[in-house]
């Protein structure tokens, strides 16, 4: 019986160290993301395509819309064109997993398509870490890349892409939040 406490406890101990020093990554993968991508493509090829059309449009999520600058409730959306336009977009981001779709109102075409692939680590009580993985369509070739963005975490304070193909990325985003 002592035997077997003790090889109990040295696996733990064992354990415990290896997540301590070794933590896992608490973001999707990269090949997890890039499968479900390529499962997905024609729809993601939609959502940039609907997005790439609505100039006005900068941000779109389950509650607000962001369209000429102006922040609205999507109950605010009314006309004949907004409200039949949001079901679409809302439609592709339930089929594709996206919580969030934004375009930069500098971002020189750059599509930002949010995943659940998200992680905090509380700083203290007032400021946390924020890292995430999401995808991006980009006309153009951002920086820096990286080969791979599942050796990011917590630690990493560089934004960066790994190509996924063509005009498609995913990218690395760390940030700190603060209570507003």
């Amino acid at each position: 019986m002592k035997r077997h406490l003790i090889g109990i406890l040295l696996f733990t101990s064992i354990v415990a160290g290896w997540v301590f020093f070794f933590p896992p990554n608490p973001l999707t993968s990269d090949q997890k993301l890039i499968d479900h991508f390529e499962r997905n493509r024609q729809s993601f090829e939609k959502l940039a395509g609907l997005a790439s059309a609505d100039a006005e449009l900068t941000s779109l999520d389950r509650q607000t819309v962001v369209l000429n600058g102006r922040y609205l409730k999507r109950a605010e959306v009314t006309g004949d064109f907004w409200p039949v336009r949001l079901n679409q977009y809302q439609a592709l981001m339930d089929e594709l997993d996206v919580w969030q779709l934004d375009r930069p109102s500098t971002g020189g075409g750059a599509i930002y398509f949010k995943t659940r692939s998200v992680a905090v680590s509380d700083l203290n009580n007032l400021e946390s870490i924020v890292i995430s993985k999401d995808y991006v369509y980009l006309p153009w070739q951002p920086s820096p890349l990286s080969d791979s963005l599942d050796d990011k975490n917590f630690e990493t304070s560089v934004n960066c892409y790994k190509k996924i193909d063509g005009t498609w990325y995913l990218y690395f985003d760390s940030g700190i939040s603060k209570p507003e």
